[in-house]
């Protein structure tokens, strides 16, 4: 479906992912990426030209490189697929590149650190329980977010011990469940099962008086998770951090590579090979043990 105009634009292209199932999160981010390019060139996107295209990247010499990539992704993937479609006879994009992205490695938090988090929060009610329950789901298992909050009661397979998890693109991967977090589920299932006002199959639901008893939001979850964070004195980790803490305690104690990434459900083993490059100190006691 098109435009009243007949021109391909982009609310069109975000038609197209929405069907191919890409998260809410990552349409946003693409609407809004898109939709700041057009407010630059002051003309649908579809009519830009390569020039302009070159112009708008320079202003963005002063964001993050990580943001400046992700917009010209998005540039790059509207006008491939105009092209090829045949809305457009040529790509403007095809010569833009990518500024270059710092390898650094990903934070994660040390042994003592995660003690420390999961003794700072006093389980003492539903709703506390509740959120010990989804800080100690991200840490055990290396889950996103947004794969949290969309679990079900249902995903929780108790004869296997494990947990049917939907990733990006909509892929499923099932995730072994440690005694610790079935013993945490445990006493949270038996307590959600008894709220009067539950009022879906989401495994956590929220509980403020808006969606009491619905669904718990992304935001919800990540603010919860991030004030957790904060109370074990960790304000400068987010709670990404924890993905990258359990793929990098499970690397230190031998697990192999190709392990880690089912786990996290990376499509492309590379994407996981982050977790491979060792600080240099460790790597000086490395070599340190050869005499």
């Amino acid at each position: 479906m098109l435009n009243d105009d007949g021109k391909f634009g982009v609310e069109d292209f975000i038609v197209l992912l929405r069907q191919r199932r890409l998260s809410q999160h990552t349409l946003i981010a693409y609407e809004s990426d898109l939709r700041l390019v057009e407010a630059y060139i002051k003309k649908p996107l579809i009519e830009a030209k390569e020039r302009e295209l070159f112009k708008y990247m320079n202003t963005l010499e002063e964001l993050k490189a990580t943001t400046v990539r992700r917009r010209l992704i998005a540039i790059k993937r509207f006008f491939d697929y105009a092209e090829r479609h045949g809305y457009i006879k040529e790509d403007p994009a095809g010569n833009l590149a990518a500024p270059g992205l710092p390898r650094r490695l990903p934070k994660y938090l040390s042994e003592q650190q995660v003690k420390n988090l999961l003794g700072s929060v006093q389980t003492v009610d539903a709703e506390s329980i509740r959120n010990m329950t989804m800080l100690k789901m991200l840490y055990y298992t290396g889950m996103r977010i947004g794969e949290v909050q969309q679990l079900n009661e249902e995903h929780i397979l108790w004869d296997n011990k494990q947990l049917l998890v939907r990733g990006k693109g909509d892929k499923e991967r099932l995730i072994p469940i440690n005694q610790t977090l079935a013993y945490a589920l445990e006493e949270w299932v038996s307590i959600r099962a008894t709220l009067p006002y539950l009022r879906s199959p989401a495994l956590f639901v929220s509980m403020g008086k808006n969606h009491k008893g619905r669904r718990i939001s992304y935001g919800a979850t990540r603010h919860i998770v991030k004030d957790m964070l904060k109370q074990a004195g960790l304000g400068d980790y987010s709670p990404h951090k924890l993905r990258h803490t359990f793929a990098t305690q499970l690397l230190d104690r031998g697990a192999p590579l190709e392990q880690i990434s089912k786990l996290l459900g990376h499509s492309r083993l590379d994407t996981t090979l982050i977790y491979a490059q060792t600080e240099p100190g460790k790597l000086r006691s490395a070599v340190e043990l050869l005499g």
